[in-house]
């Protein structure tokens, strides 16, 4: 990063994909918030792909733009680290990545990044996030240690009011018990499990069963292994497709009464945090507009 030349910096995982007007588009978007200096990067839309680039299906299509640290400790608006176009110089001012973590510094990277300015969004489908054997976040147990490690970083600092750090750490553990599962780290599984249960015992409850159910559904379905998948030979490939096919008209918000309590967490921290970095913050008219059009679909 300290290399860089640009006024931007973008960055692709070896074995990601970016449409071809990925960059452009970002750039077109920043560029409204050329005089804004409180706005510093811009993320898109992703769809999940195989190891060939054959769609498997898409990231979420709900989106956000504006101060989003305090929801982003809980919802990972961004999804993962080749979809994001940042300023040189906030990336730089943040202290860029942390080259100790082996894992989640992308997620650690981007709350230092979200803690003290906006971010802007492009919803198109402009990055494919590859998931095969081989890719990090199979790393199971290395995944959920490290980003316990992160969000409770975050969420235990002073100022995180005590509702977000609950959730911040109930959304951690509640990643963190599948894949400690999966592991067979049954130890560090149960230690999740009850922190998960600590923090939110109702929606805990209900997550487990759910994620339960689908869990022995696909140990059931792997029995009887079969050679070819159908849909896995006859899914489009990730630049076969139009970044806006899938796309909703207006942001698809799911569990509004979660979602407006983020958002008036984001709205308490950017006036303790935003102006610790650049210009003091200023009212956000994308967040006010945001927060009505919730409250017209309720």
């Amino acid at each position: 990063m300290n290399a860089a030349k640009g006024d931007y910096v973008a960055f692709l995982d070896a074995d990601d994909l970016w449409h071809p007007t990925k960059i452009e588009k970002q750039v077109a978007a920043m560029a409204k918030h050329r005089n804004q200096p409180d706005w510093a990067a811009c993320y898109s839309l992703f769809r999940i792909t195989d190891r060939s680039g054959k769609v498997l299906k898409n990231g979420p299509t709900r989106y956000s733009r504006g101060y989003l640290y305090g929801s982003h400790l809980v919802i990972n608006h961004i999804g993962n680290g080749s979809n994001l176009l940042v300023r040189r110089d906030a990336a730089l001012a943040v202290g860029g990545f942390d080259t100790a973590l082996s894992h989640c510094e992308d997620r650690d990277f981007h709350l230092r990044l979200l803690k003290h300015f906006r971010i802007d969004v492009v919803p198109e489908f402009l990055t494919g996030y590859r998931r095969h054997s081989d890719c990090a976040t199979l790393h199971h147990s290395e995944m959920a240690r490290s980003l316990i490690l992160v969000i409770g970083t975050s969420a235990n600092e002073p100022g995180i009011p005590p509702g977000l750090r609950r959730a911040a750490l109930a959304a951690a553990h509640n990643y963190a018990w599948l894949k400690f599962l999966k592991d067979g780290a049954i130890k560090e599984c149960s230690a999740s499990l009850s922190s998960f249960l600590r923090s939110d015992p109702r929606g805990a409850a209900q997550e487990i069963v759910y994620r339960l159910k689908n869990r022995f559904k696909a140990v059931r379905d792997g029995f009887g292994a079969k050679a070819l998948d159908p849909k896995r030979e006859t899914a489009p490939e990730f630049f076969d497709l139009d970044p806006c096919d899938g796309v909703l008209a207006e942001e698809t918000v799911k569990n509004t009464r979660k979602f407006e309590r983020l958002q008036d967490f984001d709205a308490q921290l950017e006036r303790l945090f935003a102006h610790e970095i650049g210009e003091p913050a200023q009212a956000s008219r994308v967040d006010t507009e945001q927060k009505y059009a919730l409250q017209g679909r309720n």
